[in-house]
């Protein structure tokens, strides 16, 4: 990816590789940002003191995917299961949506960087600036220039 951004220093002209570099950024910025929130979560269960045991009975596959998924993130069951619980308490509610996001599994990064090759490639792919693309990104985070 390093190579790539080298080759292109003016993103906002146009063309496949500006397309393609612009969904990066994006992709990167929100990995980026969930990386920095799981480094808060992990934080907030080592710190906790941890006088009272909880066991949960659950069957082997569940546990099995959870454990690769938290592996993924860098976290173990034990600081996801207690960062949750801690933002139950915090937050009197369930502190996520109940459903599955698989948007940052590898297999669907890379469906989505090939629907972006193949929207590059199309002649009738409107482009845009790199005003129309971080402007309001900037204006959200008071980045104004």
């Amino acid at each position: 990816m390093a190579r790539s951004l080298k080759k292109n220093k003016h993103i906002s002209g146009g063309g496949e590789r500006g397309c393609i570099v612009v969904k990066l950024l994006l992709i990167s910025t929100i990995c980026c940002k969930i990386e920095y929130k799981m480094k808060e979560l992990i934080v907030l269960a080592n710190k906790a003191s941890a006088d009272k045991a909880i066991t949960v009975r659950v069957d082997s596959a569940t546990k099995t995917k959870a454990e690769k998924i938290l592996n993924d993130i860098g976290i173990n069951m034990t600081a996801y299961i207690s960062s949750s619980l801690k933002a139950l308490v915090r937050e009197r509610r369930i502190p996520f949506a109940m459903v599955t996001d698989d948007y940052f599994t590898d297999r669907i990064i890379l469906a989505k960087l090939s629907e972006a090759e193949k929207e590059a490639s199309d002649p009738n792919t409107k482009w845009l600036t790199q005003d129309e693309v971080f402007g309001p990104i900037r204006k959200r985070f008071g980045y104004e220039v």
